[in-house]
């Protein structure tokens, strides 16, 4: 299909259909597919052609299909193979970017109609898959947080009907191409507050409503490789909790998952990422036990 978009890590199967629409049989029919892309892993390849993998060419012939070696006037056949996508991103420059595959078949026969003079007849056709591109979203929370210069106080463990301020840092990498539109969402969890200190790397900051307690980011455009070569994108705000009576010995809920969503310039399909709720157990601050992340009376 021309519309198809492939992802990281796709199984692609690939139908070649050919037809004799001439008067006569042709004979000792060569099909060949030949892949351009650097993103096709070559090693995965599947179907019963010769396999050229240094110029990266099936080759199907009388050899392995045995119709081919003579073909009649209307018949219809079909060869196929499968081949994987490679699961990441060659990307080593800012221009490594819009990733395609595309695979460019011929089809030759030494027979030709007698109303013809070429020396052979021949046909051929090609395919271009776009990529789709790729935006991850990280979801961090520290009680002690000096790469932020934001100072957070209260008690660890955190205490019954006591205060204490974390951050949160979102981290955002953008791939292989151009997005727009980027939405990052979460909900503060019951007992948490925002404490209205924020920053970001870059002109938008997170903005918080009070009214269904969501932090939300818009970010109108991120080009492709931005966090991949470089600094990623990062926003930093900081929260309050306060743990209830119902909550001592467990660790308290502070948001919930972190959802990215943005529209794909290269494709046009939605990009969408998301990473889990997080607690006091702050598994990204390692100054800390995770056990000092229980709430105490």
């Amino acid at each position: 299909r021309n519309d198809y978009v492939a992802h990281l890590g796709d199984n692609l199967t690939y139908t070649i259909q050919y037809a004799n629409r001439t008067g006569v049989a042709l004979e000792e029919v060569v099909i060949k597919a030949n892949f351009l892309g650097d993103m096709f892993d070559t090693t995965s390849i599947h179907g019963n052609a010769d396999i050229d993998t240094v110029t990266n060419t099936l080759t199907w012939n009388a050899s392995n299909v045995p119709s081919l070696k003579s073909i009649d006037p209307g018949s219809i056949g079909e060869v196929s193979f499968n081949v994987n996508l490679k699961d990441k991103f060659l990307i080593q420059r800012l221009s490594d970017k819009n990733f395609k595959v595309k695979v460019n078949v011929t089809v030759d026969t030494k027979t030709v109609p007698p109303e013809l003079t070429a020396g052979k007849i021949s046909g051929s056709a090609s395919l271009e898959t776009k990529l789709a591109g790729l935006t991850t979203i990280d979801s961090e929370a520290y009680y002690r947080d000096s790469a932020a210069v934001i100072l957070n106080t209260g008690e660890m463990p955190p205490k019954v009907n006591k205060p204490t301020t974390f951050t949160v840092h979102w981290i955002i990498k953008n791939y292989s191409t151009d997005i727009k539109n980027v939405e990052v969402r979460t909900y503060l969890k019951s007992g948490v507050r925002f404490t209205g200190v924020e920053k970001s790397n870059i002109d938008s900051v997170p903005l918080y409503n009070d009214r269904n307690q969501e932090v939300v980011w818009q970010i109108p455009k991120i080009i492709a490789t931005k966090g991949v070569i470089g600094a990623p994108i990062e926003a930093t705000f900081q929260i309050e909790a306060t743990p209830n009576a119902t909550e001592v010995g467990q660790y308290k809920n502070l948001i919930g998952d972190t959802k990215l969503n943005a529209s794909d310039e290269f494709t046009g399909l939605e990009i969408v990422d998301a990473d889990p709720a997080i607690d006091t157990s702050l598994p990204d601050d390692k100054t800390l036990d995770p056990n000092s992340g229980r709430v105490v009376e």
